[in-house]
């Protein structure tokens, strides 16, 4: 196994039994059983990691299901978070500048933008569409933390269903 997935698996599975703060780089060198050179040379620190599980395995399922609608996207997305969800219920706790909900909004801004402009053939978004992809992103990423702090009362299907209804007219169409 690379590095990069050994170091991956070694901060889930320690995210998965306890709360990010008591994490540290050493536990999660020692766990990977990669040298402290290797997790520099592939991280900046912990909150990297920890973005980066989200990350890999989104954007892997983003090329797999490049064809396919929003909502089928959306619903894997959301099932992979329900599928993990002490990991994902410790994640959205980690406050400051490099929390996963930040690295979260700015992840869904940018897969919003690069969407909303190629499903509409344009190069750059004016005022309008820019400030009503932002506000999405934050809603949206707002919505599914409160739908994991509340312990995820509604199915994955209800909440992606809710997610889509709350999308601004403009992108509807899109996507």
């Amino acid at each position: 196994m690379q590095s990069k997935a050994r170091l991956t698996h070694s901060m889930y599975l320690l995210l998965q039994e306890m709360p990010f703060e008591k994490i540290t780089t050493q536990m999660i060198i020692d766990r990977a059983g990669v040298s402290k050179a290797t997790f520099y040379r592939d991280f900046h620190d912990k909150y990297e990691l920890m973005n980066w599980c989200y990350q890999e395995y989104v954007d892997r399922l983003l090329q797999k299901l490049d064809s396919c609608s929003w909502g089928v996207v959306n619903k894997e997305i959301l099932k992979f978070i329900y599928d993990n969800q002490n990991y994902y219920t410790r994640a959205i706790q980690v406050d400051g500048q490099n929390s996963f909900l930040d690295f979260l909004y700015r992840y869904s801004l940018d897969f919003c933008k690069r969407e909303y402009l190629k499903r509409k053939q344009i190069r750059f978004l004016n005022k309008e569409e820019q400030i009503i992809l932002e506000f999405y992103s934050a809603g949206s990423i707002y919505t599914v933390k409160k739908w994991i702090e509340r312990g995820f009362q509604l199915s994955v299907e209800e909440i992606a269903e809710l997610l889509f209804a709350l999308m601004p007219d403009i992108m509807k169409p899109l996507f």
